[in-house]
This record gives structure tokens, sequence and C-alpha cells, in this order.
């Protein structure tokens, strides 16, 4: 195709052959209307919404959106709305003939301006540019890192071109001084290209940026830029030079350093060029009849008519000028007629033009493929089989209802006041018998065989059977409450023998054994508004149920509904049934299917009425023969009906393809079923949008919360606010959508109101585990502060019970030490010298033990012990050995280490001996005992005498005449009471005065350690 200096057609014989034999198919298959031909494209211009009629070209960005460039503004297309962008969005200049979008989803514009600017998120920005003085001519525009890069001249007669880079909202600019008045290129690589001095050089665009230095790459033919003022492009190792005045396409391998010219025919006669363009590495020629499309080794893979794409014949100075074929959006070509845009292939409706069905209704068909046509205004009967007329003739009827089948010869006219027959072939009338039968107000009936048939009236008694027994009528009329309803139509279930009977809110099924009745209020529950029509499948026993817009499939043998075709919005559309298929006809199109089974449709083919390019809605239906026949707002169009061939499993079902989107926080988002979107609780407002090229009329959002009252509600607008969503949690939303023509599938999604920190798990821990840190530093130090008073205070008191135990050891110590001395002063005055002196030396010794008692709270009982043999041995010296004493230890006991109070038994001795010991005639004895209760961590100090006794130390003291102060027993109760309260003990005290014959006293002293 390419050859070195030599110019080359892309036009051979042998594609000619082609376009001829594939215009031979089309012709012939246009024949009987089997692939009948009405425009595919659908023209978006300046009636319907384009701000020009002028458009340059289109992109389709990653959401799915349609993005639109004219000479008076951009557009943002989804199907449904059109969104324009001009001077009052802030644009300096309307005329944009290309964009491009960025990997941050920024839409670049590339027109002539001050200013270089982007659309996000539905608004317009304009980036900050470094060079204040720079007038943006924007040229081969591309992506680049995040942002985009260009070329761009000051001035169209300046030397010297700029490189242009937007990263971020930033422009930078880069004036190529090395080669004045070279022109300048970017490759697909990212890498600059400049022919200058004979040569092409190349430079990446990132070096460039630091330290660059220019690659030669090849020597350029001096032919390449002929003629001068053209436009230069490169892509796959290849340079391409065009002038839109004429002439070919200059190609340059770069590679191979050889050149070659590329020419396009149509017909025989050179298809000027108007435009070149890559799209990933796929050379598009516009020329003015055809587009042609070269692979990346400059093969051509394809020629497409541009007539074929537009239905318009484009003429000079109204050219297409860029085709965009996309897997949503089908081909769109640019053009200055507007936007074309081909969703799908060559509809398969033929306009009938030679036939005129003005004021005429369908009225039923015959059993010999006969349909009739109903012209109530001047009486006029139509019979057609297929689109031709069989007969039209005026019958004298007021009115014609319905005409249902009889037999292949006769057809039964339900009349307004009476029965009759009619010939299919002859269309003459007879009398429905001999006899004079009349039936009035007719409405609809069945016929079960030749002789037996149900018929619906207007009467509230509305139900007759009547049954034909060689010509003599006879009549059954049922008038019970079941039949007292005004049924409006009749069908029967030839497979089961059932009666149907229906109007809008009610059905009954008569059968053999009994009669069910569906209520209003049963058909309210499975969703059934009102029903339209009901259609039986007599085959299978299918029974389709039309509702106002759903069709619903009917078992009655467990009773169940199942909604059929959801996708497509089903009202005013008209349901048949026709040789095995399931035909539904609405403003949409034609949905076909093949019922295959109980229960069981093959899927569905479309023929579509692609925005109502057709009609706008049907008037009325007919089928026949494998044929169809519609009655539209825009006249009749036919079609063959499907053959079986064409439900095959691999075959293409019908289906719409569209996008749903959702905008949240200035962010927007292509979604799909069971997506978690993630809500900040400062935007709680979702916007929805659908993206659907086939969109027709006005686009309607319901939604659903089921973790709520799971009901269905009508959205105002797109915008469903969630104020009472709380953070933390997640909802599941279910949310459709749905046009004139067409319904989406039921989207799900999960909503996630993203918490403060502080209100998620982590934050709430970090909190708690915060304020016990803080609970527990106040708590210490509170204890520290408490501690630290209650230490002050335990000084305070340790050192008052110091004071005040000293005073009671200040009080016990007189008086021992008076006693004793009474006694060594008695030694003296009875000239006993040596027993003064001995008594004197033990009790100095005993004097230095309290000395060192009185210093310590507490003493070991060996210690204890030590002090009472002393302090006894004294007393027996002043007695004079009238009594003896025994000290008993426990053996559990560890005489060293156990302690107990200093001085806490000397009293108790002391009063053993004075008040006991001392007045017995006899010797009396003293008893000493200490025991251990282990478990109960106990010692028990039994100091036991039988002196006297209490009672009689009692009376002695009363009858002397001065009587003693006994300081031992309130001293030793003082020192008791001190120790129960500021020590870690408990000391109990108690007297056993001993019965007769026994004399004498037992004092036990129990000290418990806490």
């Amino acid at each position: 195709m390419i050859a070195n200096h030599k110019k080359t057609s892309l036009a051979p014989k042998s594609i000619r052959q082609c376009a001829l034999i594939g215009m031979l198919i089309f012709l012939l298959s246009s024949v009987g209307f089997c692939v009948g031909k009405e425009f595919a494209s659908y023209n978006l211009n300046i009636n319907n919404g384009l701000p020009s009629n002028h458009v340059y070209s289109t992109i389709t960005d990653r959401f799915g959106y349609l993005w639109i460039a004219t000479d008076k503004g951009i557009v943002c297309y989804n199907g449904y709305n059109l969104k324009v962008f001009d001077l009052s969005c802030g644009l300096s200049n309307m005329d944009t003939w290309r964009l491009i979008e960025d990997k941050s989803d920024r839409i670049w514009l590339c027109n002539i301006s001050d200013a270089v600017g982007y659309i996000r998120n539905g608004q317009y920005h304009e980036a900050y540019l470094k060079d204040t003085q720079l007038y943006f001519y924007p040229r081969y525009i591309l992506p680049y890192g995040k942002g985009i890069a260009f070329l761009s001249n000051k001035k169209r007669d300046d030397l010297f071109e700029s490189l242009c880079i937007a990263q971020s909202d930033t422009v930078h600019t880069y004036t190529i001084n090395q080669f004045p008045g070279g022109r300048c290129t970017i490759n697909e690589n990212g890498e600059l290209v400049v022919i200058a001095r004979d040569t092409i050089w190349q430079l990446s665009l990132g070096t460039f940026l630091t330290n660059y230095h220019f690659k030669k790459l090849c020597p350029l033919n001096p032919d390449f830029l002929k003629p001068s003022g053209g436009y230069l492009l490169t892509m796959s190792g290849y340079l391409f030079y065009y002038d839109i005045k004429g002439g070919g396409l200059n190609v340059l391998n770069i590679t191979t350093k050889k050149y070659s010219v590329l020419k396009f025919d149509s017909n025989g006669q050179n298809d000027k060029i108007i435009l070149v363009y890559t799209i990933n590495s796929t050379l598009y020629v516009v020329g003015e009849k055809n587009i042609y499309i070269l692979n990346n080794a400059l093969k051509l893979v394809n020629t497409i008519a541009i007539e074929t794409l537009t239905n318009v014949k484009l003429t000079n100075g109204n050219n297409a000028t860029y085709m965009q074929t996309n897997d949503l959006w089908g081909t769109l070509v640019a053009s200055y007629s507007g936007l074309f845009i081909n969703y799908v292939g060559n509809h398969k409706f033929k306009k009938v033009a030679s036939l005129n069905l003005d004021n005429y209704v369908h009225k039923g068909h015959a059993g010999d493929g006969t349909d009739y046509w109903w012209n109530n205004q001047n009486s006029t009967l139509m019979a057609l089989k297929d689109t031709t007329v069989v007969y039209k003739k005026k019958i004298r009827l007021p009115e014609i209802r319905k005409i249902v089948p009889y037999n292949n010869v006769q057809s039964i006219i339900l009349a307004h006041s009476n029965l009759y027959y009619i010939n299919n072939a002859t269309g003459a009338i007879s009398g429905f018998c001999n006899n004079n039968f009349k039936l009035y107000f007719v409405a609809d009936a069945v016929v079960k065989d030749s002789s037996d048939y149900y018929l619906l009236t207007d009467q509230v008694f509305c139900l007759s059977h009547i049954r034909v027994r060689n010509g003599d009528i006879s009549e059954k009329r049922f008038n019970n409450d079941k039949y007292n309803f005004r049924y409006t139509n009749i069908t029967y279930d030839s497979l089961r023998g059932h009666l149907w009977m229906y109007f809008a809110k009610k059905i009954l099924i008569s059968t053999t054994n009994k009669d069910i009745l569906i209520s209003k209020e049963m058909l309210s529950t499975l969703g059934i508004k009102n029903i339209e029509n009901i259609t039986i499948d007599n085959k299978y026993g299918n029974i389709f149920i039309k509702d106002i817009d759903k069709l619903y499939l009917f078992d009655p043998g467990n009773m169940s509904f199942r909604t059929l075709f959801s996708n497509y919005n089903l009202a005013n559309a008209r349901i048949r049934i026709d040789d095995g298929s399931l035909v539904i006809a609405g403003s949409f199109g034609v949905l076909f299917s093949r019922i295959v089974g109980v229960g069981q449709l093959s899927k569905p083919m479309l023929y579509n009425n692609t925005k109502h390019l057709l009609y706008n809605y049907i008037e009325d239906l007919q089928l026949t023969g494998g044929n169809l026949l519609l009655k539209t707002d825009n006249g009749l169009y036919h079609a063959l009906i499907p053959t079986d061939s064409c439900f095959s499993d691999s075959a293409t079902p019908a289906s719409v393809k569209y996008k749903f989107i959702v905008a949240y926080n200035d962010s927007v988002h292509n979604i799909n079923s069971q997506d978690t979107v993630r809500l900040d609780q400062r935007h709680l407002k979702l916007a929805f949008d659908i993206i659907n090229p086939t969109g027709t009329g006005r686009l309607q959002f319901q939604y659903s919360l089921p973790d709520e009252d799971g009901n269905w509600y009508e959205l105002n607008g797109n915008e469903l606010l969630l104020p009472t969503l709380q953070s933390g949690y997640y909802y599941n939303l279910s949310i459709k959508a749905r046009d004139n023509a067409w319904q989406s599938n039921v989207m799900k999604v999960h909503l996630y109101v993203i918490p403060k920190w502080w209100q998620t798990v982590s934050g709430k821990r970090i909190i708690f585990i915060t304020a016990g840190l803080v609970f527990i530093l106040l708590l210490l130090l509170v204890i520290v502060v408490t501690r630290n008073i209650v230490n002050r205070k335990n000084i305070l008191k340790y050192e008052r019970i110091q004071l005040e135990l000293k005073s009671v050891y200040a009080q016990i110590n007189p008086h021992f030490i008076f006693n004793t001395l009474n006694l060594a002063l008695l030694f003296i005055e009875k000239r006993k010298m040596e027993e003064a002196y001995r008594h004197v030396s033990k009790f100095s010794k005993l004097l230095r033990a309290y000395m060192k008692s009185a210093r310590n709270k507490f003493i070991s009982i060996k210690e204890e012990v030590i002090n009472l043999e002393q302090y006894i041995e004294l007393q027996q010296a002043r007695f004079e050995n009238r009594f003896e004493y025994r000290i008993d230890i426990d053996n559990k006991i560890d005489i060293l280490l156990t302690k107990i109070p200093s001085l806490l038994l000397q009293p108790f001795v002391e009063n053993a001996i004075n008040h006991g010991l001392l007045y017995k005639e006899d010797i009396g004895h003293l008893t000493i005992t200490f025991q251990k209760d282990e478990q109960k961590n106990k010692i028990i100090c039994k100091i036991e005498d039988d002196g006297i006794g209490r009672e009689e130390a009692a009376i002695i003291k009363e009858q002397e005449a001065i009587p003693r102060q006994s300081y031992g027993n309130e001293l030793v109760t003082d020192l008791i009471s001190m120790f129960n309260r500021y020590e870690k003990i408990n000391i109990q005290l108690s007297y056993i005065d001993k019965q007769y014959p026994e004399t004498g006293t037992i004092v036990i002293i129990t000290i418990t350690y806490e």
C-alpha cells in the first residue's frame, strides 16, 4: 500500500467489487421488507439542545459521559440532558476544536485563548500561567504525566514555538529556540519531534525540563513538507503531513527513511482529505465522502461511507469533521450538521407508504391469516393479509366491537346489538342463526368450538353461555354474585379448559369444578395496579398479564407471579402471541421472545426505536403469518418476526447499555451493585445520574432504604438527602432509574458514614484509655495528696500516742518505784542491811528494765518474763515469802520473736499479790501462763492466784481507815485503750472469780494480732 516516492490509491479493484456485491445483497435483502432500512443514527443539533451545528470532535470520559466540542461552547451529554459550558461558565473562548482527558479526570479545552482551562466535576477551572504574556494557540495536545502537554505559538507568525506542560493547575512554558522556523509535533510516546535544517530531531519531554540534547533521527525528504501550510502529525514511527486544500497524505517512515504518498479514492474520484488524526495507534482519515481507518502498519482496515452514518448528504462546506467509536455510544460522527450518534445497526422496520390506516382500528383476525380493520366514521371494514388489501367495503352496522375466528371460511362479528358471520374471502355478512336471536351490548367473546360460545355483555349479568345445535340457539345466563360485575374481557385457556373473565381490578377464573376469584386486594399485594390485557399461550398454558407498565407471567398452579422484561417501560405497550412468539410492542420498539416451555422464554430480541426515531407511540398492532405491522403516530411500519434460529443461545439478547453514576462531596464515581459508598458526615447528600445513550424522555429515580421502612420513594430530581444516617454504621440503599421507554436494574449499594476519629472503635478506645489514664492520674494525685495529709495527721497522732504512752509509763514506773522503796525502807528499819542491799540491787535491775520498756511500746515475751520474775521476787521479799509463783510458756511460742505491749502484765501481777495473796493466812500460789492460738493468731496470757478473791479484797479495802488509791487498774485500762486504738492489735481483758471451795482470781489477757 505504501510505495517509496509513489502515489498509491487505497481503492483497488477488489474493494470496488466487494462494494458492488454488498450493494446487491442490500438490494435483495430489502425486497420483502426482511431488513428494510430506516435511518439508524440520531442527529444531535441545535433543534434538540446543541448550541451550534458546527461540531469539531467528541471524547468519552472514563465515567462514560460524552463531551462535544463546538464553535459555541462545550457540551456534556448523558443521553438525556445536555450541559453547555460557554462564556457564562468562565470560558474565555467558546470556539473549542478538541478536548482531552488527563489521569486526574480533567477535561482540558483546546482553543485559541490567553488562558488554559479544564472542566472537572461540572465546573470550569482556569490554570495558573507562569508566563502571563503567552497567547495560546494549542496544537498536538496529549496527556502527559498527570496533566497534558501541547505546542503553541505566541503569535501565528512567531518563529519560535513553545512547549507547554500543565501539571496540577500550573502551566509551564519552554521556548524551543534552537530551531527558528522549525516544524514541531509531539508523538504518542511523549517525545518532541522537530523538523528543521532538512533534518528530523527528537527529544524526550522529560529531559527537556532539565539538561537536554536533541537526538538526530534522519534526514528529511525535500518533498515531504510540500505543499507548505499543511498539518503535521506522527504515529508508530511514521510522520504524516497533509493539506486540506487537496493532495494526498505524505508519509515518512522514520526507521526506513522511506517516503510515500497515500491517496484515497471514492468511486474512482479523489476523496479530498478534511482531517487526519490518531486514536490508540489507529489512523483516521476523514474525506469528503468516506472515513478511512488504517492500522499502525498503515493497512486499510475499513472504509465507511459518511452518508451511511449520517443519513444526510454532506456537501462541500458541510463536511464530516471527526469520527469516534465507543462501546457505550456506538459510532459518533461530528460534522457541520451536528453530531450523528449511531447506537445500533440498521433498523428492522420498513416504512409502509402505500397503505393508509388513518381512522382505522384493528378489530381482530381470521383463521386464514386475514386481519380486520374497522373505520367507525364511515362504517368501512378493510381486510388485510400482511400489507395487502384483500377487500375494503362499507358495512351497514353501527359499530363493530370485535371479530373473533370461527373457522377458515368465516369469522364472527361482535356488533353492538347482535352477532354476525363474515366470509373471510368476500366480506359477505350473514345472520348468526336462522331464528331471530338477539343479544345486546356484546363486549367480548370466545369460541370454544363451532357450537360453543361464551359472551360478555355490558349488562350487570354479563356472562352468557351459548350453544348452537342444528341452527337452534340455547342461552344460559350466569347471574350469581360471582358474575355480578361488568367484566370487560374474556379469554379461554384451552389447555386447562379454564375461562378467564377480567376487568381492571378483578379476575374470575371459571373451571369445571370451581370458580377462583382474584380480588382487587390480592392483585394489589402482587403489585398489579390495573389489568390491561390477559393473553394465554394455549400450547404450554403460560398466562401473561399486562399491567399499566409491567408484564407478569402467571402460574395458576401455585398462584405465583413473575415480572418479565423489567428493563423496559411497558406503559401503553401492546402484547400479542403469534406462532409461539411473545411480541411486546411499545414506544421503545418491539421485543420478541420465543415461548419454549411452561414458564420458560428465550432471551428476548429487540427491534429498537432508539430515542423515538421512528415513532413516539403505537396506536395499533397486527401480527399474522410471521409479519408485523405497526400503526404509529408516524404512519405504518412493517417488519418480519424473527425466526427460531434468531433465538439461539449464541444470539445477542436485547439489552440496554448504561452506566450508573453517583456524585458526592465534589467527586464523581461509577457504581456497580454491591459497591460501598463512603460518606463524609458533613456531606450526607448523594446525586445520581445515568449515562444511557438510548435514553428517551425524562429521567427519574426511585430509592429504598430497607434498613428503614423499605418502601420505594420518588426522588424529586436526582439528589438524595440522608440526614438521619449515623456515623460508623453500614446502610443498604436500593436505587433504580427509568425514563419513558426503559427502566434500569435495581442497584444495591452499601452506604457507610465515615466517623470522626473520636467516633471510631479505636478512637473510642483511645478516649477511654486516655480518660482512664487521666482518672488514674487524678486518683493517684488525690491519693498522694490524701496520703500526705493522712501521713501528717498520722505523724501527729503517732507523736501524740507516744506522749500518751510515755505518760502512762511515767505513771506506772513511779508506782513500782514507790512500792519497792517502801520495802527497802522496811528492811533498813529492821536492820536487815544485807537483805536491803539485795533488794535494792534487784530493784536497780528492774528499774533499768522499766526504763527500757518506757522507750519501747512492745517487748519480747522473754524480756517480759525476766521483768516479771524480778518484780515477783522483790514482792516475795516484801511479803516474807508468803506465796510461791510459777511461769509456764507454751512450746509453740517463740519467746524471742513474739512481742507483747510493754508493762501490760505487771499491774495484774501486782493486784494478784497485793489484793489476793497478801491477806491469805497460809502460803499462796501465783501462776502465770502464756499460750498460743495459731489459727486465730492470738497470744493468751493467764494470771491466776489462790488468794482471798476480789470480793473479800474489796471488803477489806472499805474497812481500812485510810483507803489506798490503786493506780495500776486505771493505768492499765488507759494502756489497753490506746493500743486498741492506734496499733494493729486487739487486747481483750476478762476476770474469772473462782467458786467455793476454791479461792482466788484468774485474769485472762487475749492479744489478737491483725
